[in-house]
């Protein structure tokens, strides 16, 4: 499964607690890493609006793919 598929399955999940569109921004961070075949490493960070941050699950790692929380932007409410 690609991370973007990955990122996709997550997006899907806090749907299903209900999170309106803008509770959340999930992204794909692609890094260089000389230890992985492909030379990349992927990351799926999320950002959560202050207002949902309580009310929703975030996991640690989604199929296979580490979660990262970001801060929301300042200002971003």
């Amino acid at each position: 499964m690609s991370a973007i598929d990955a990122a996709q399955r997550l997006v899907r999940s806090l749907e299903q607690q209900q999170a309106p569109p803008q509770a959340h921004s999930v992204w794909v961070q692609t890094l260089p890493d000389d230890k992985a075949e492909g030379g990349f490493k992927h990351n799926i960070c999320v950002s959560l609006n202050p207002r949902y941050r309580k009310k929703l699950d975030i996991p640690e790692e989604q199929d296979g793919y580490p979660v990262e929380l970001r801060p929301w932007p300042k200002g971003m409410r």
